[in-house]
């Protein structure tokens, strides 16, 4: 359920609120038959490659691959994943640029839940600045939005779990099917948190309760670099590989919509020495980027970026990205009098948050 910004003069800062809490408890506002009100979360992130050396990387025609995927922890359980996924560097084009999943009324969900999770492909050229120079560097964004509409089981709850994965192989072999050259001097990658990432607007205090499971939401987004080619997502992608990892971020938010971050490290390996850039602010960066009722309030370019050069024989690596998106709901249908008490209990803490900030 998505709600207006509520943005008023100070003023008039306190009617909203106390209208709909004066309906509410005077009755006016319940009526009694239950309503379809899908619950929606969406993340989108982006990061960039950009080489260490100033010098621009030249791309070769030779695709990337990708994969999308969802599994829908419904009543039966249902999964789903599209795994060629085709990115060409050259041309900026993902092939193809959307992919949508469905748990629809014909997949007969016991207690009537649906569900969709839709990822949004793109590569662009970006300016960036290295040194003295200003060069165009790619970027990589995926913007999943997931949805569920839950039916009517007695504490019970269902999740959609959304992911995108892929390698970008940098190699001067051309068995290696390289989407870049080597670059001796490395890359950095560089993460931005995108507009439109926003958390469910509606949580439940209970599992009895209509609303997303505050717990069992997050998002993460992690890179990884190994040694070698390797073009397979899920090869690329294994629990074997994790010692490579650049990085991991973590963005849950709590029942009263306080976004929290987690920014995990990577170490040095045998292959790779690391360098980390913007790390001690990132967390806080992230987590007042976020509006009290849990919105991204505006995009959060280049927050960090972790660079890394290799080592030893190292002379050819994939680097790639992994992101993924958990909405848990409770399957339980909300009457409209659930709906406007949840408006009501947020306008009230709005209010609440905003009479603290004028008494600061």
């Amino acid at each position: 359920m998505d709600l207006p910004r509520m943005d008023l003069p100070r003023a008039r800062s306190t009617w909203l609120p106390c209208i709909l809490a004066g309906l509410i408890g005077a009755g006016l506002l319940l009526p009694t038959a239950a309503v379809a009100a899908p619950i929606v979360a969406a993340a989108t992130g982006a990061y960039k490659l950009v080489p260490k050396d100033g010098l621009v990387l030249i791309s070769t025609p030779n695709t990337a691959t990708g994969k999308a995927s969802v599994r829908f922890n419904y009543h039966p359980v249902k999964e789903d994943s599209f795994d060629k996924l085709k990115k060409n560097f050259k041309d900026l084009d993902v092939a193809p640029n959307n992919a949508t999943f469905k748990y629809q009324k014909t997949d007969n969900e016991q207690h009537g839940t649906t569900g969709s999770v839709t990822h949004i492909f793109a590569i662009k050229e970006i300016e960036v600045k290295v040194g003295d120079k200003t060069i165009k560097t790619p970027q990589v964004t995926d913007a999943i939005t997931s949805t569920i509409e839950p039916g009517k089981n007695e504490k019970g709850k269902v999740s959609n779990d959304a992911a995108f994965k892929d390698p970008v192989v940098f190699s001067d072999d051309p068995a290696d099917l390289p989407q870049f050259p080597f670059a001796a001097a490395g890359i950095d990658v560089a993460f931005s948190l995108l507009g439109g990432t926003a958390f469910p607007a509606i949580f439940a205090a209970d599992p009895s309760q209509f609303g997303a499971v505050a717990a069992e939401t997050l998002m993460t987004f992690r890179a990884r670099v190994v040694p070698g080619a390797e073009d397979d997502p899920d090869a690329f992608w294994s629990d074997s590989l994790a010692g490579f990892d650049l990085f991991t971020l973590t963005i849950r938010s709590d029942a009263d919509h306080t976004v929290h971050a987690v920014l995990t490290p990577g170490a040095d390996t045998s292959a790779f020495a690391l360098d980390f850039t913007g790390f001690a602010a990132a967390q806080a960066t992230l987590e007042g980027g976020f509006s009290t009722l849990g919105a991204l309030t505006a995009a959060l370019d280049d927050v960090f970026a972790v660079g890394f050069v290799p080592r030893g024989t190292v002379s050819a690596f994939t680097v790639g990205y992994q992101q993924t998106l958990v909405l848990t709901v409770n399957e339980v249908v909300p009457l409209p009098s659930t709906l406007w008490l949840a408006v009501a209990a947020l306008a009230l803490q709005w209010l609440r948050r905003r009479s603290r900030a004028a008494a600061r």
